[in-house]
């Protein structure tokens, strides 16, 4: 009877370490920086995701010759505050209406405002979703990427596009 209470604790501990093991191996293949053409993380903020997509999956873009869309998925996942109601709100609102005033797009001599904007929801508390676009001459392309937001939570986010 001993022995046979030893076996089941045994293998009850076995495979309760497989499975955070396997848990841990699930956590840990979901790395999004692997996903995403550039991404950044500040310690107590949050992390924030971009990747390049083409303009024509937002709006419909006519071929003018002179001028060319690039375009810019944008994911900011920030830390919320659970007592803090008025904090999340305000967050809400700069991310839905207000960011797309801190991003400029450097074009060899240039520096470019976005022409259109776009928030879209999403289910996860912290999470914020937008597309930005940049309107520039046909010849040119975008070097850099700068956000700098208005409160100075981020700091100032160089992303280098092309070399």
């Amino acid at each position: 009877m001993k022995i046979l209470l030893k076996l089941v604790l045994l293998f009850s501990c076995f495979s309760c370490a497989n499975q955070s093991t396997a848990d841990k191996l699930v956590q840990t293949t979901e790395s999004p920086d692997e996903q995403h053409w550039a991404s950044g993380k500040r310690e107590g903020v949050g992390t924030y995701f971009i990747d390049q997509i083409p303009a024509e999956r937002v709006m419909k873009v006519t071929d003018s010759g002179n001028t060319t869309f690039k375009a810019f998925e944008i994911n900011f996942n920030v830390a919320t505050h659970p007592n803090e109601k008025k904090e999340d709100l305000a967050a809400g609102e700069y991310y839905n209406y207000q960011m797309q005033y801190d991003w400029t797009a450097l074009s060899r001599n240039d520096s470019l405002k976005p022409v259109f904007f776009q928030s879209y929801p999403t289910l996860k508390q912290g999470e914020f979703k937008s597309v930005i676009i940049f309107e520039m001459a046909a010849d040119k392309n975008i070097d850099t990427l700068i956000y700098q937001d208005q409160k100075a939570i981020w700091g100032i986010q160089k992303i280098i596009v092309s070399k």
